[in-house]
């Protein structure tokens, strides 16, 4: 799974795509209470070493895991 929108902080604040959080919904999670987001939580978790580190946000709504 693929990011599928940029990063909010791209250019700002001085950070960089590899330093910038990483929301869940950036790589296709729904906040719908009813789609299962354990595969794009995995994928944003996987994409951190190649970020060199980071942070992954969750923001509100209903997320579906497990």
């Amino acid at each position: 799974v693929k990011p599928d929108t940029p990063t909010p902080w791209t250019g700002r604040h001085g950070l960089s795509d590899t330093q910038a959080p990483v929301f869940i919904t950036q790589f296709g999670a729904k906040p719908d209470g009813a789609s299962i987001a354990t595969r794009r939580v995995q994928a944003v978790i996987a994409s951190l070493p190649g970020r060199r580190g980071g942070t992954v946000l969750i923001p509100d709504g209903g997320f579906v895991s497990g």
